[in-house]
């Protein structure tokens, strides 16, 4: 099932590397997974198997890890995890998902229990409403573009603050962005200039621009192990056929939200010259 097209159609991992990595450096490692009324249990010291099982059970479907890491192999540092860190990564993943409810659970060092859920009805709009200090119109944009195999969300807004991306693959950040960032943004440039009938330059037009580029992709191809920066080239033109798409619907259903940005460039121009 790991390289059916159907069962791992949009992952950011395929062959298990990080699981296998996080077992062999761990110095105990347990996982237990649920399916169809049957539970296959395996527990691991130094990434060797230790114990396995397979029991029936009424629970259902879903897997568990649990690992400690293994001070051998960091023994450089002290070994600490960051709950807000966590916390951050899960309410990001959430905005993809909407309507799925994530639960975080965290026993911090002084013995107290945290609990935290985070839930997004309205998807990566959210993300822009929960992100966006003094907005500059009314409305986030919206909009969506595909192929045979790949997809690509995408939500904006104009705001006082820098400019401010964040490009998700499978679930997956990508703080370096890659293909998607460059076709937002030679769309935005070309395509904002087009409706107001300009030339302002690019960078100007994304100041104070947050916008998120969600995208499902079938055979991600990434720049590096971290995974960082993605290079499918079909992403460069979905992403600026969506930013294509929601601009002109900006214009043609927001004109008032339009105009205001048009106006904001061209005080920005004068202001330059």
């Amino acid at each position: 099932g790991k390289f059916s097209s159907d069962s791992y159609k949009n992952a950011s991992g395929l062959n298990g590397i990080g699981g296998s990595c996080v077992c062999l450096s761990s110095k105990e490692f347990q996982v237990r997974s649920i399916r169809n009324g049957v539970c296959a249990s395996a527990s691991f010291i130094k990434g060797e198997l230790t114990f396995y099982t397979e029991t029936p059970t009424a629970e259902k479907n879903g897997t568990e890890i649990r690992f400690t890491p293994d001070p051998e192999v960091f023994c450089n540092g002290e070994i600490g995890y960051s709950y807000e860190r966590v916390c951050e990564d899960i309410k990001n993943i959430s905005y993809l998902y909407s309507g799925i409810t994530f639960a975080v659970t965290g026993k911090l060092i002084d013995g107290t229990e945290s609990n935290v859920t985070y839930c997004a009805k309205n998807g990566i709009t959210d993300f822009i409403k929960d992100n966006m200090t003094k907005p500059l119109h009314k409305h986030i944009i919206t909009a969506s573009a595909e192929n045979e195999s790949d997809s690509v969300e995408i939500a904006f807004q104009w705001g006082s603050r820098r400019e401010t991306s964040f490009v998700f693959v499978n679930g997956l950040r990508c703080p370096e962005g890659g293909t998607p960032i460059t076709g937002a943004k030679a769309s935005i440039t070309k395509t904002f200039n087009n409706l107001a009938d300009a030339k302002f330059d690019g960078d100007k037009i994304r100041e104070g621009l947050f916008f998120v580029v969600n995208c499902k992709v079938a055979n991600p191809s990434f720049a590096n192990q971290t995974k960082s920066k993605i290079n499918n080239a079909s992403l460069r033109t979905l992403a600026s056929n969506a930013f294509n798409n929601a601009l002109k619907e900006m214009k043609e259903e927001h004109p008032g939200d339009f105009d205001a940005i048009v106006e904001l460039m061209k005080k920005l121009a004068i202001n330059n010259q």
